[in-house]
């Protein structure tokens, strides 16, 4: 494993925040991604592979290493929802998963969204979860630092501002969009940091075992440009699932679940 080092443009930015959420400056995601994640460089591809196609850096937690270490992942085969053995093993599958996924544009971020307990709520979070980069962009890193501070509730009793990854757990159904800045804020509450950090397509679809068909979280893709076809990422993911016993619902079966496309 390597120490990662940031090739990204080290000056601070000002950023305006209207929902009163924080605003990471780019130093701290610097400082953030050098000293609290451990990462993998993107594996290598063919030649004729990577004329055109982009693997992932993967990131996760420092402290996701000592937890994988002192478990034996490949043990318990059957897991209990929720238990911290079966989110370790979620996390090292999801981990390996995004390894595995090559991409046709390279400013890309993948993010995994797991439900947790808070309190008597249950809630997706991003936070302290595996995710992927295509290229380490200013942008794309700032927006999954901020992307960390959101929390959908997923337990039926705020039906409203869930978000895609919300809706897409709940429905276990995935959604996209070409352009997410054409969304109102109720459909994508990340709507003013997408403005900001010039996220525009996304692509969120459920990770289900493959077994029961429980969903076990939800894979967010967001891009810097305006994207108009899913269907080699999609093939993407349900091919990365099944390599670590996981699965996916396609795009493909569910053509009508594309969100706020005005303006295409």
């Amino acid at each position: 494993m390597r120490p990662l080092k940031i090739g990204m443009d080290r000056d601070s930015v000002s950023l305006v925040d209207d929902d009163d959420r924080e605003v990471f400056r780019s130093d701290s995601i610097i400082e953030y991604m050098a000293t609290k994640l451990s990462s993998l460089p993107p594996r290598s591809v063919s030649s004729s592979e990577g004329k055109y196609l982009k693997p992932l850096r993967v990131f996760w937690r420092r402290e996701d290493d000592e937890a994988h270490r002192s478990l034996n992942l490949s043990l318990s085969p059957t897991l209990v929802p929720g238990t911290h053995h079966a989110n370790c093993v979620i996390k090292e599958k999801i981990k390996s998963a995004l390894q595995l996924l090559t991409f046709r544009e390279r400013r890309v971020l993948v993010q995994f969204w797991a439900p947790t307990k808070i309190g008597d709520h249950c809630v997706l979070t991003t936070s302290d979860q595996p995710f992927g980069l295509g290229l380490i962009d200013k942008g794309l890193c700032l927006y999954r630092m901020n992307s960390m501070g959101y929390k959908f509730f997923i337990d039926g009793e705020n039906e409203e501002n869930i978000g895609p990854p919300g809706r897409v757990f709940l429905k276990q159904l995935p959604e996209w969009t070409p352009n997410v800045q054409y969304c109102s804020r109720n459909e994508y509450p990340q709507l003013n940091h997408a403005v900001h950090f010039n996220i525009r397509g996304s692509l969120a679809l459920p990770v289900l075992e493959p077994s029961d068909g429980h969903c076990v979280g939800v894979l967010e893709f967001t891009l810097t440009l305006e994207y108009l076809d899913y269907a080699y990422e999609d093939r993407e993911v349900c091919r990365a699932l099944k390599d670590v016993n996981l699965k996916s619902s396609t795009i493909f079966d569910h053509p009508n679940m594309q969100i706020c496309n005005d303006g295409c």
